[in-house]
């Protein structure tokens, strides 16, 4: 009964203990899991924050760089309007000195622009503020044949310079072509512009045409003074991902590869594009770090959990055992107390019989000890209570005695002479 008492015991005990070895267990998993998702959410939060600085420092230099080109054309616009003012029906007159005077002033106003120049109907210069004998605009055709008022190109001139030119037909009153009036934008003066964000964590600027031809930008892990003009934006690093939809659906986009964002922002009303590049892995720098150390404090918070729960069985177990031991001692103990009680109840019992038997010893001596009257003549025996008995019938009532009759030898001679005689 003992035994299968313990075992119940003992079986309670280890449930208990299993249960709350698993539920510890959940509570782990629950926290390594939350801890996990927390890093990983963190990493998204990284690469959002990077997508929305990309996405929005592209549009705040497109839309710087849009209103350097549109300050170039609203120079353009009131000097187209004092040559056709000048001009006769049939050709285009030299710029005069008022002329100058009026928008030379502006032009130093306007770093951005080198050269402005006015071609007649033959695509012969006219006049240069740079004193250009010879300039051609690629659009100079599209002016002519096809009415097109203004037209924006991007030019590459030697391998390390590029030039955009923006462009306005200039007609008389009769809407006869008659020229076009031109000004030339350099593009150094966007990377000086660009220069101002040197210190932000983008990899790469650049300024793209439609063809994804580079104009001008500046590339973090290179040589400062390498521009890359007239390369493709795809052949240049962190834009290796860049799509060519990115450049015909205007407006703003980007695109991942896994490797780089790339945010790019069309230039309002210009065929341009600035393109902005981030690398994940500069972008997951600090992320990592975090994750590092979040790991790190997850793997030891486990690795302490898992110690403190080994050692908690291992003292459950040392424990179970030395409880064993004590409930096989008791177990021991009980049966010798058992057995001794038993022997002990035994012994008790014959101690009993025997003192039983000593009681009634004792009554049959104390009622034969003592001084018995006894007359000197008849030998009657006077009792407690005064009577006198016969001797036999008091020996028969105060003892086991049985008395039979017989006649010794001395009676027998004084009261039976005759039978001694014979």
């Amino acid at each position: 009964m003992s035994e299968t008492k313990h075992t119940v015991f003992y079986t309670s005990k280890g449930k208990a203990f299993e249960t709350v070895v698993a539920l510890f267990c959940f509570v782990v998993i629950i926290f390594v899991t939350l801890s996990i998702f927390s890093i990983f959410r963190n990493r998204q939060s990284y690469l959002n924050e990077a997508r929305i600085r990309s996405i929005a420092q592209a549009q705040l230099l497109a839309e710087n760089s849009t209103s350097v080109l549109y300050a170039v054309d609203l120079m353009l616009l009131p000097l187209r309007s004092i040559i056709q003012h000048q001009s006769n029906l049939s050709h285009l007159p030299s710029i005069d000195a008022d002329a100058i005077e009026i928008f030379e002033p502006e032009l130093r106003l306007l770093p951005q622009i080198k050269d402005v120049v006015l071609l007649d109907s033959k695509a012969a210069v006219i006049y240069s503020s740079q004193r250009s004998k010879e300039f051609e605009i690629p659009t100079f055709a599209d002016h002519r044949d096809a009415w097109l008022e203004f037209s924006i190109d991007s030019v590459i001139v030697g391998k390390d310079n590029a030039k955009i030119v923006l462009s306005r037909r200039i007609e008389n009153q009769k809407n006869e072509f008659l020229g076009v009036l031109g000004a030339v934008v350099d593009p150094d003066y966007f990377y000086d512009r660009f220069s101002d964000y040197l210190d932000v964590d983008m990899e790469g600027i650049a300024l793209v045409d439609i063809k994804g031809m580079v104009l001008t930008g500046w590339f973090r892990e290179t040589n400062p003074e390498d521009k890359f003009i007239g390369a493709n934006i795809r052949d240049l690093p962190y834009f290796s991902s860049f799509s060519k939809t990115l450049l015909s659906s205007g407006g703003r986009a980007t695109y991942e590869d896994g490797t780089t964002i790339v945010s790019t922002h069309q230039l309002q009303g210009f065929p341009f594009h600035v393109a902005v590049s981030y690398s994940q892995k500069n972008v997951l720098k600090k992320w990592r770090k975090e994750a590092v150390r979040d790991m790190a404090t997850i793997f030891f918070t486990t690795l302490i959990a898992a110690f403190t729960l080994t050692i908690a069985h291992r003292h459950r177990q040392r424990r179970k055992k030395a409880e064993m031991k004590l409930y096989a001692h008791h177990e021991r103990l009980e049966k010798t107390v058992a057995e001794r009680t038993e022997l002990l109840t035994e012994t008790n019992r014959e101690l009993i019989q025997k003192n039983a038997a000593l009681k009634n010893a004792l009554a049959e001596v104390k009622a034969l000890s003592g001084l018995l009257p006894i007359c000197a003549h008849c030998k009657k025996i006077r009792d407690d209570k005064g009577y006198w008995n016969q001797l036999e019938a008091y020996l028969s009532k105060h003892s086991d005695i049985t008395l039979s009759h017989g006649i010794c030898p001395e009676c027998l001679k004084e009261h039976y002479p005759d039978y001694v005689k014979q």
